[in-house]
C-alpha cells in the first residue's frame, strides 16, 4: 500500500459487502501493519540465530564428549596401575577418590553425548515389546 506521502507500508485489510438504501457496497478497513511486520521479521531473525547457536553448542558438545571419555579412560588406567603398586592406605584412599570421580566424569560425558544426539536427532529408537507387570515385579 502507499501512504499519502507515497511511502510504502504493509497493511491488514478487512472488507465486507453490505447494502445501503438498496445499493450493494463494499466497506474496507486498512490498518498499517508495518510495525507488526517489522517485529515479526526481527523475531524470525532472532529465532534463526538462536537455532544456529543451539546447533553450534550441540555440535561442540558432540565433538568433545568422546575426547572427554578417552581422557577419563587414561586417568582410570593410570589409577588402576598405581593401585597395584606398594602404596600407603592414604594413597589408596586418594586413588579411590580418583576412581569414583573419573567414573562420574565418564557418565557425564555419556550424558552429554546422549543429549547432543537427541538435539541433533541422531538417536535411533528401538521398538521392543515388553511385559510391564514382570518389570514391576523385578524392580520391587
Amino acid at each position: 500500500m502507499l501512504r499519502k506521502d507515497r511511502t510504502q507500508f504493509y497493511a491488514d485489510v478487512s472488507s465486507t459487502n453490505m447494502t445501503v438504501k438498496g445499493v450493494e457496497c463494499a466497506v474496507g478497513i486498512f490498518r498499517d501493519a508495518t510495525e507488526r511486520r517489522t517485529v515479526e521479521e526481527l523475531l524470525e531473525k532472532a529465532k534463526d540465530s538462536a537455532e544456529l547457536a543451539n546447533k553450534s553448542k550441540s555440535d561442540f558438545l558432540n565433538s568433545i564428549a568422546p575426547d572427554l571419555r578417552t581422557l577419563v579412560h587414561v586417568i582410570q588406567g593410570f589409577s588402576s596401575i598405581l593401585q597395584e603398586e606398594d602404596i600407603t592406605d592414604r594413597q589408596k584412599s586418594l586413588l579411590d577418590i580418583i576412581d569414583v570421580n573419573s567414573k562420574t566424569l565418564y557418565n557425564l560425558a555419556d550424558q552429554i553425548m546422549d543429549v547432543s544426539k537427541l538435539e541433533s536427532k541422531i538417536v535411533d529408537l528401538i521398538h521392543n515389546p515388553f511385559d510391564m507387570p514382570i518389570i514391576l515385579i523385578v524392580n520391587k
